[in-house]
């Protein structure tokens, strides 16, 4: 099966999942999800490029730019909020230990993942 993808402005690659942003505004993942870290809202491993979720509290983001750590994605959106999902055992996604779900952060304009943390910067 093949997904078509073009378009993609911004790819992150994580320990072994995929992140691509679409010009158009959408998001796509792939790879390995145990800690749903492609963000479509199961744990199953995707071979081919999925839609992340943007429901929920993603609806009506524009999504800036992306990064993707070990096990986890962080996306910036153009307001400067800050989303992440997939893997939170050393608090990487900026949230308590036991949320490991879609999460609302202060306002930023970068974001930068290392493999079991990331980075912001402030406006």
């Amino acid at each position: 099966m093949e997904v078509n993808i073009s378009d993609v402005v911004d790819i992150s690659t994580g320990q072994s999942h995929t992140v691509a942003l679409k010009s158009d505004g959408k998001l796509y993942s792939w790879g390995a999800n145990t800690n749903g870290q492609l963000g479509d809202g199961t744990t199953t491993q995707r071979p081919f490029p999925v839609p992340v979720n943007m429901n929920g509290t993603l609806s009506n983001k524009t999504i800036r730019s992306i990064a993707a750590g070990n096990y986890f994605t962080v996306v910036l959106t153009t307001d400067g909020l800050l989303f992440a999902f997939g893997q939170n055992d050393v608090g990487q996604l900026g949230v308590s230990l036991f949320i490991t779900n879609l999460v609302g952060r202060n306002r930023f304009s970068t974001v930068i993942t290392g493999t079991s943390h990331y980075d912001r910067s402030s406006r």
